[in-house]
């Protein structure tokens, strides 16, 4: 079968489904394999990401193993 093919077949099957939470999963699998797709932020998303660079930029990072640890202390601590 060849690509042409496919994508018809996938389209007729796809009309036959009425399972939303099924039809959004299969959005998120082929939004991640189109080309050219981006994420999209808000504002509030766009603005901690612009703190983060901020902070790297600035060396105020922690090393993933300390994080854990700290992480780890405070579990065990509640």
């Amino acid at each position: 079968m060849n690509t042409v093919e496919l994508r018809h077949n996938i389209k007729e099957k796809i009309e036959l489904i009425t399972d939303d939470s099924f039809l959004k999963a299969l959005l998120t699998i082929i939004e991640a394999k189109t080309v050219g797709s981006n994420y999209s932020l808000n504002e509030q998303q766009l603005k901690r990401v612009e703190e983060g660079r901020i902070e790297f930029q600035n060396r105020k990072t922690i090393a993933n193993d300390t994080l854990e640890s700290e992480i780890d202390q405070w579990l065990d601590s509640i």
